[in-house]
């Protein structure tokens, strides 16, 4: 045998390390037993025995968790504790750390709903795989659920109250109780019938497990992860978890929760939609004001050519060139005449009594002269003006009427020079030389 010398261990290294060892393990459970020796502290912790008629253990209930399952801490109560297993170095004592803890009856049906969880997880029934979008924006949405009770009051006023427009549908149904689930399955059949319906909530208001066990019914369960529209499965509070949560496509923590799934796509369709429609209102008047300006630089262009217009303008010029005519001639005759005078004062004067036959035939050759001259002058300034004046008569809108033309002007008095200007139902007015009449385009 061996002479090396053995370790020697503290208490405290031993204690160490049996805590290791246990904690190490990660050991979690769930135990059933009978509460005894509870006692409180001031620091709200709660300790306590777990007995039965073979063993008893010792339990600690640390004040962050001991509120949650407070009414179950009562002495002689048969419960069941979740906790881990933990050392106590300081008594060298092992005990379990409680984290929940439920009446032994209401353990049952937790054990029940963890098997069939397991069972149905196991078949994929909760896979994401199954699970099926909510619609954006739907139309018709209906709730199966008490029509009495407070969930359906909540839903109804949360989408009301913030502007939802569309159709809700009560189904009425049992929640409760041992007909509830048949109650709930016949809800669902009867929603596959309804058309045009686009989601369906399931739920009611908190209750305890009992309460709620309906919703935990296998049947009930199968139907709710077949259903063939998208389903929300808001039963209870925020804390309470039933199966149909697992089946359904989405699961709300409550019905006011259910409401805002619903409202936060029709909320976000309405901003979109509002964003659109004021874009497109901005873009309608951008272009709006664009074709506006244009149209007035046209018409401004169109009147600018009009032919009576034009005509006006060069009759005025024709009447202005007469008017110039005129007033040359005049002065230029006028300048002749005084000239005349005054040659013949001249001559009068400086000629003498038998210069004055001569001067005189040669002074009545040139003023004869000088009047054909004149009057050459005035015929051919004459003959010009009547061939301006025919020119312009003959280009006139009178002479291009009378020649067979006529005139088509719209309501407002433009000219049609393109029908591609024109739509059905517009007034028209075309003028002849000896009238007009007025017609529709058809």
């Amino acid at each position: 045998m061996s002479q090396q010398k053995a370790q020697v261990w503290s208490v405290g290294q031993l204690t160490a390390r049996i805590k290791q060892l246990l904690e190490g393990q990660s050991w979690e459970f769930w135990i059933r037993g009978e509460i005894s020796n509870l006692r409180g502290s001031p620091r709200g912790h709660f300790y306590f025995t777990l007995k039965d008629e073979h063993a008893q253990l010792s339990c600690v209930a640390f004040a962050g968790r001991a509120p949650a399952f407070h009414a179950s801490l009562q002495e002689g109560r048969q419960v069941l504790a979740w906790g881990q297993v933990s050392v106590y170095p300081q008594r060298g004592n092992y005990q379990l750390v409680v984290q929940h803890m439920m009446d032994d009856g209401v353990g049952k049906l937790q054990q029940e709903f963890e098997r069939l969880r397991q069972q149905l997880s196991a078949e994929g029934l909760f896979s994401k795989e199954r699970k099926k979008p909510l619609p954006k924006v739907p139309s018709t949405v209906a709730f199966l659920t008490s029509p009495t009770g407070a969930a359906i009051q909540d839903f109804i006023s949360n989408l009301h109250g913030r502007g939802w427009r569309g159709r809700i549908l009560v189904i009425p149904a049992l929640v409760q109780g041992a007909e509830a689930p048949s109650s709930l399955r016949a809800g669902l059949s009867l929603a596959k019938e309804i058309p045009g319906l686009e989601l369906l909530v399931i739920g009611r208001g908190g209750g305890s497990l009992e309460d709620l066990s309906c919703f935990n019914d296998e049947h009930l369960v199968r139907d709710v992860a077949a259903f063939p529209i998208p389903i929300i499965s808001a039963v209870g509070h925020e804390t309470d978890t039933v199966l149909t949560d697992f089946a359904a496509d989405v699961r709300a923590e409550t019905p006011t929760a259910a409401a805002t799934l619903v409202l936060n796509s029709y909320l976000d369709f309405l901003q979109r939609t509002q964003r659109a429609s004021n874009s497109l209102l901005h873009l309608f008047r951008h272009h709006y004001r664009q074709h506006m300006t244009g149209l007035l630089h046209i018409r401004q262009r169109l009147n600018a050519f009009r032919p009576a217009k034009v005509l006006q303008e060069r009759e005025q010029y024709v009447d202005d060139l007469a008017h110039r005519l005129r007033l040359a001639m005049a002065r230029c005759l006028q300048g002749k005449v005084a000239s005349s005078r005054e040659i013949v004062h001249r001559l009068t004067i400086a000629a003498t009594q038998s210069q004055l036959p001569a001067k005189e035939g040669r002074y009545l050759r040139a003023f004869e002269k000088l009047r054909s001259l004149v009057l050459s002058k005035t015929e051919a300034c004459g003959v010009r003006v009547r061939e301006v004046s025919g020119r312009l008569g003959a280009a006139s809108l009178p002479q291009t009427l009378a020649r067979g033309y006529s005139i088509t002007a719209t309501e407002d008095g433009n000219v049609v020079r393109n029908p591609k200007g024109l739509s059905a139902g517009d007034l028209l007015r075309t003028r002849f030389a000896d009238g007009s009449v007025q017609s529709r385009v058809e």
